[in-house]
């Protein structure tokens, strides 16, 4: 029977290669595993590295929805298996209401920069609260320098932009004009203001353009204008401020900032116990009716407000620049509109008065009055909170008053207006490291406005004594 016999030599024969076979193959793969082993370490710790990256942007959008000002740029370290892993999440302002994010993780020993990931987070909450008014593309140019676009003749006191529409208050009858695209919108009903505004902040209410006028006037000092039909704006409803029997300039309304359904007013400091800092609730702009005042015994030049997270009670604070000797820098809680109270301030060096004041992330910017005594620019982290100001950077704008602030990502815009009329300038300065501000750019303005600069959509808006202008950087 050969042919059997064959046929199970060969039957044996070939299980014994298969077998042969399976042995080679475990000791190859196990050679293979061997010599890769390395790679496959490096492999497991760039997914771990890149988890926790992930993770670290995941819960800082979570965070977002509860508290977007509590974002500061941190580092930790964890262990994973063994493995000790550091990580980092990084905040950075890219606009006034948009936040960067960059999260990286490198593990002990790991050759390279690690695993990264970067993302924006824009403050929905901030720009309700703001009525609208924030913009989400950052400053592209390195603005060094400023290129003119266009000129409107005008003679304005205040300004502000919102949607696309530049509002203005002008010294002379109307006392009121609107500019869109470049060109001053003709008012088709013959409207016109009470007063001159000495302040604009322009907000939409319940999803309509409203601009809130703090008016030249000592017995309506605020005026609301309904502004949804640009060519036919009316004012919706004036108001007059609650406690004040004085007369004359000081009974004006000098400074006006929507927030939070709410139009903040002050005066100019009022001899006697009399409120200079009136609250007004302007949910329905048809009806505003004041809800609370304080007697601040100084003179607010600017003025911005945020919502803190306090041990999970929300508070609302109002960062103003005055006139007071030893409170350049003054904090109010007006969380209970009724009950407003000073719960911080910064005495900076000399009696020079704080001018200017605005707020990007958790960075609050500070202009003061020409000082021999230290810089006239001044940063602070805000975001404690306990409501005090940190100190982080200042810089020397030299024999100039800074009277107005714009900031947009890396850029602060500043008017800088002492030393003569026609010495005005606008600078740029770049705000890259607050600790560490430089100046890109400058331009002389010839009697450029005390507060009259805006920026929006990628133009500076500059007010001087007869013009609007506006420019682009380079």
């Amino acid at each position: 029977m050969p042919p059997a016999r064959t046929v199970r030599q060969k039957g044996s024969i070939t299980l014994e290669l298969i077998i042969a076979f399976a042995v080679a193959s475990l000791v190859l793969t196990s050679v293979i595993l061997l010599l890769g082993s390395n790679d496959a370490l490096a492999f497991e710790r760039e997914f771990t590295e890149r988890s926790i990256a992930e993770e670290l942007i995941d819960d800082a959008r979570a965070a977002s929805t509860t508290d977007f000002a509590s974002f500061a740029s941190t580092a930790s370290t964890s262990i994973q298996d063994h493995i000790p892993y550091r990580a980092s999440l990084a905040a950075q302002s890219i606009t006034p209401c948009v936040l960067g994010l960059a999260a990286a993780a490198t593990s002990t020993g790991r050759v390279g920069d690690g695993v990264g990931f970067s993302a924006w987070l824009a403050d929905t909450a901030l720009a309700h609260s703001l009525g609208g008014d924030c913009e989400y593309q950052a400053a592209t140019s390195s603005w060094s320098g400023f290129v003119a676009q266009n000129s409107i003749p005008l003679a304005a006191a205040c300004l502000d932009a919102l949607n696309g529409y530049e509002y203005l208050g002008l010294s002379a009858s109307p006392y009121f004009a609107i500019v869109k695209d470049g060109a001053r919108v003709a008012f088709t009903n013959g409207f016109a203001l009470l007063a001159m505004p000495h302040s604009l902040d322009a907000a939409l209410i319940n999803g309509q353009p409203y601009a809130f006028a703090a008016l030249a006037s000592s017995t309506a000092q605020l005026g609301v204008i309904s502004v949804r039909d640009p060519q036919a704006p009316v004012l919706e409803a004036s108001l007059r401020l609650n406690g004040i029997t004085a007369t004359g300039t000081d009974a004006e309304a000098y400074h006006v900032t929507y927030f939070d359904n709410s139009a903040y007013l002050s005066t100019r400091y009022i001899i006697g116990a009399q409120p200079e800092l009136h609250i007004v609730d302007v949910n329905e702009p048809s009806h505003p009716f004041e809800v609370g005042s304080a007697n601040i015994d100084t003179t607010i030049n600017g003025m911005a407000l945020r919502a803190r997270l306090v041990g999970q009670i929300t508070r609302i604070y109002l960062y103003a620049a005055t006139t007071y000797d030893t409170r350049e820098l003054a904090v109010y809680d007006v969380t209970n509109p009724s009950g407003v109270s000073l719960v911080s301030s910064v005495d900076l060096p000399g009696t020079q008065d704080g001018d200017s004041i605005a707020i990007q992330g958790n960075t609050l910017y500070l202009g003061r009055a020409s000082n021999t005594a230290g810089p006239e620019l001044y940063a602070f982290d805000i975001s404690s909170s306990t409501a005090t100001p940190r100190l982080i950077g200042s810089a020397e704008i030299s024999s100039k008053d800074t009277t107005a602030l714009a900031p947009m990502g890396s850029v602060l815009f500043l008017g800088a207006t002492n030393d003569g009329a026609s010495n005005r300038m606008l600078e740029a300065w770049d705000i890259s490291d607050p600790a560490h501000m430089s100046l890109r750019g400058v331009l002389k303005v010839p009697g450029l406005v005390l507060a009259g600069i805006e920026y929006a959509a990628g133009q500076v808006f500059v007010l001087d004594a007869s013009a609007l202008h506006m420019y682009v950087g380079n």
